[in-house]
């Protein structure tokens, strides 16, 4: 829990079976790096802060939200993965008396998000604006992208106008009941030891991130474009089937 505090950093942490991962509160300019919230009722439950980052984080198998997002202003989840919660995003009006009334926004972008159970939601509004684009949103098994007519992928993107340049496939990942988030691919791929093998498919998450994001730290073949997900531009990005730009 971080409560009243200003520019806290917190990098390469793993919570796992808590009713909240990490909360944030009344907190400004935090920056959350390499944190994995796994099997949480809550994976980051945020109520009242300002100018959050989020990069390259995790929340996956939460039993309610996976980000629990109230009151909370100019926050930023980049590159990360909102894996198998039973919603992924939730944004709701405040029920705090020192929060009723404040500005409640989320961007999200270079991420993946995906929901399996009936009933689930990729993005439950309630509250605030999102702005969301560049990211893989696959909802399987009877779940929805969001509530009303954009149940879809492609109505959520007509009706809101967000993830106009996202994906909505299946993401392929290497193990993602493992915790392995690498994008497979035919190219080569990383594995947790450092070690490179190759795969039968090739990620849609690969060269499929925002065209204006550096790719330069991943490795050739990289396809002059960023992956989408933890680790585009960095070093154990999943490989390119080509290098053209």
């Amino acid at each position: 829990v971080v409560t009243r505090a200003a520019r806290v950093e917190l990098r390469n942490l793993t919570v796992r079976n808590a009713t909240y991962g990490v909360t944030l509160t009344q907190t400004r300019g935090c920056l959350l790096e390499g944190v994995f919230a796994e099997n949480c009722v809550r994976g980051f439950d945020l109520d009242y802060n300002e100018d959050t980052q989020f990069r390259r984080c995790v929340a996956r198998n939460a039993t309610s939200a996976g980000l629990y997002h109230v009151a909370s202003s100019n926050t930023l989840w980049q590159s990360g993965v909102l894996w198998s919660n039973s919603d992924a995003v939730v944004m709701v009006p405040s029920t705090n008396p020192i929060s009723l009334g404040r500005p409640n926004s989320l961007f999200l972008s270079n991420s993946v998000v995906t929901v399996y159970s009936t009933n689930s939601m990729a993005f439950r509004l309630g509250a605030g604006t999102l702005r969301s684009d560049y990211n893989c949103i696959y909802a399987g098994n009877g779940a929805k992208v969001s509530s009303g007519r954009a149940s879809s992928a492609a109505r959520w993107a007509y009706d809101t106008g967000n993830d106009r340049f996202s994906l909505s496939h299946e993401p392929e990942f290497a193990n993602p009941a493992g915790g392995d988030f690498h994008p497979k691919s035919r190219a080569g791929r990383f594995t947790f030891a450092g070690t490179v093998v190759t795969d039968a498919v090739t990620s849609v998450l690969v060269d499929t991130g925002d065209r204006t994001a550096d790719f330069s730290q991943e490795s050739a073949p990289n396809g002059a474009r960023v992956n989408i997900g933890l680790y585009g531009n960095t070093a154990q990005a999943s490989r390119s089937p080509t290098n053209a730009s």
